[in-house]
């Protein structure tokens, strides 16, 4: 009595009893892990875009590092209000400083015949008019230098910028000045945009709203997120 081998035909039908060959196509089809080893593996999230430094962007052209609309240029209208904000700020600490020059200064008057300046009335109090100075000229430089400066410098944002919502950044990377930068910012808005203060209106119609010295320092004032 014959016996069919295993794995071999069936005498009667010809055909492998246990199914396909297991020499040919997988009985489990397609392969369950995916595509082949050796590409895209089909495990894990899909690849993403490299890191990207923290508030890293292409201010320049208005895009993130992938081309999407990132940046909102402030309006003339918004820095005007945060520099009123500023200056009030400014005013508030020069009072101390004002009220000592008065009080130290005394009333003179020039002579018609000799032009010299001829005191007329003593200084009001001269010891409390230098103590006040002595306080408020300090008080005034040292906040412009905190607020302008420092504070500006390192979070891009003086006082009057973070109430109305706006920031100065640096064109190539996005990110605050520092102190030494937004210190030459200072007095080149004083030299540069106050000259006939056509550097000041220029944001109007700029297309970056960049003043003379925005373009100088490679700097845009946003608005913040």
């Amino acid at each position: 009595m014959s016996t069919t081998p295993p794995g071999g035909p069936d005498p009667g039908t010809g055909q492998n009893p246990y199914g396909q060959s297991p020499y040919g196509q997988s009985p489990y089809g397609q392969n369950p892990y995916g595509q082949a080893p050796y590409g895209q593996p089909a495990y894990g999230p899909p690849p993403t875009h490299p890191a990207v430094p923290p508030g890293y962007e292409l201010a320049s052209r208005g895009l993130d590092p992938w081309g999407r609309p990132l940046l909102r240029y402030a309006g003339w209208w918004s820095r005007v209000a945060a520099t009123l904000v500023d200056t009030v700020l400014y005013l508030v600490a020069i009072i101390p400083l004002v009220i000592g020059i008065i009080l130290a200064t005394p009333s003179t008057r020039e002579d018609p015949l000799t032009g010299a300046i001829v005191e007329t009335a003593p200084a009001p109090d001269p010891e409390l008019g230098f103590t006040l100075i002595l306080i408020g000229l300090p008080l005034y430089v040292g906040l412009v230098l905190w607020n302008a400066c420092y504070r500006q410098g390192v979070t891009g944002a003086s006082v009057g910028k973070q109430v109305l919502r706006i920031r100065v950044m640096r064109e190539a990377d996005g990110l605050p000045q520092g102190f030494w930068a937004s210190l030459g910012r200072l007095f080149l808005h004083g030299i540069v945009d106050g000259w006939c203060y056509l550097g000041y209106l220029w944001p109007i119609w700029d297309s970056k709203k960049q003043t003379f010295t925005d373009k100088i320092m490679s700097t845009v004032v946003v608005a913040s997120r």
